[in-house]
């Protein structure tokens, strides 16, 4: 956390001369300009296969350090006392808001697709490989649904499979979900562009506010976006193009969105996740290095390389109930 604060000593300098220069020297020192920022905060990484709704993050705006230069040449004497602490967060609920960043992470609802039989043969990939192990596969589903609803407490809202849409299981592709709106996004393969129809109807049943993108020449793919719980980071890839990033920063004005170029990867998320407050885990890989280019030159932002060995540090006992996973 970064803070401003008023020096000690500032009430023992001499007098500011008056004018613009004297009042641009002053304001720094003044106790009006002292204000800390808010607790950063980020969402820990997890599956694909996942939409959370209830999702907190920082305020917006709580990046700046203070406010304009007072008319003033020299604070009071002495300083006036700190301003008291924000109140505690009010409850979450499904459509909680992102207003205090202590609340951060906290989710009350979780939407996840039963695996369709066509996954096996027909899911779209991002290289060549093996056939799905279908069984297998749903072994791990159905435990890491469990897991949601007995472990974390969340109340898992679970879609059925449709064979017609093998790669239906990822939901996290069709809707971007932020304080009260759910984007609904316009996939960039056409062949999982209905998928949004289901997704659509359940975020309406629990009373989210709806954006649909209709734009033909828009694509997004929810893979491609990251969500720090203070901007948002969209990767330009092939499923996801300028435009539905442009969409994406019309419909969450609040929080700024920065554009990462992915190169020989499907998606942003393919190699990198939050995995901690003010933490992203990014990996090894040509792509992911490409990136990490990009990201490094954000101010404030600690970069662990290395994915996976990053889950095996102290980085990530920050995993907890309640923690929202991307």
């Amino acid at each position: 956390m970064l803070a401003a604060t008023t020096p000690a000593s500032a009430a023992a300098k001499p007098r500011a001369p008056s004018g613009r220069a004297g009042c641009a020297r002053a304001g720094a020192r003044s106790s009006g300009h002292a204000q800390s920022r808010g607790q950063g905060s980020g969402r820990e990484p997890g599956s694909c296969c996942t939409t959370f709704i209830g999702c907190q993050g920082e305020p917006p705006g709580a990046r700046r350090l203070g406010a304009r230069c007072p008319r003033r040449t020299r604070p009071p004497h002495p300083p006036p006392p700190r301003r008291p602490a924000a109140p505690p967060p009010p409850p979450p609920s499904a459509m909680a808001a992102l207003g205090h960043p202590a609340a951060f992470g906290r989710a009350t609802h979780v939407v996840v697709r039963a695996l369709p039989e066509s996954l096996g043969q027909h899911a779209l990939r991002s290289a060549k490989g093996d056939e799905v192990d279908f069984a297998r596969a749903e072994r791990q589903h159905q435990l890491y649904v469990g897991v949601l609803g007995s472990k974390l407490g969340l109340q898992v809202v679970q879609l059925p499979a449709d064979e017609s849409l093998p790669d239906c299981v990822f939901v996290e592709d069709v809707a971007v979900v932020c304080e009260e709106t759910a984007l609904i996004t316009r996939p960039g393969a056409p062949s999982r562009r209905k998928e949004v129809d289901m997704m659509k109807e359940v975020l309406e049943k629990l009373q989210l506010n709806i954006v649909e993108m209709k734009d033909e020449n828009a694509t997004l793919d929810g893979g491609d976006v990251l969500f720090t719980g203070r901007e948002f980071f969209v990767g330009l890839s092939k499923r996801t193009n300028q435009r539905g990033a442009e969409i994406l920063a019309d419909t969450f004005k609040d929080y700024a969105v920065s554009m990462v170029p992915v190169a020989d990867a499907l998606h942003l998320k393919s190699f990198c996740s939050m995995a901690g407050p003010n933490l992203i885990a990014i990996g090894s890989s040509e792509a992911a290095q490409k990136a990490l280019k990009w990201l490094q030159v954000l101010e404030g932002w600690c970069l662990a390389g290395h994915f996976h060995a990053c889950l095996r540090t102290e980085h990530c006992r920050g995993l907890r109930p309640g923690s929202v996973f991307l």
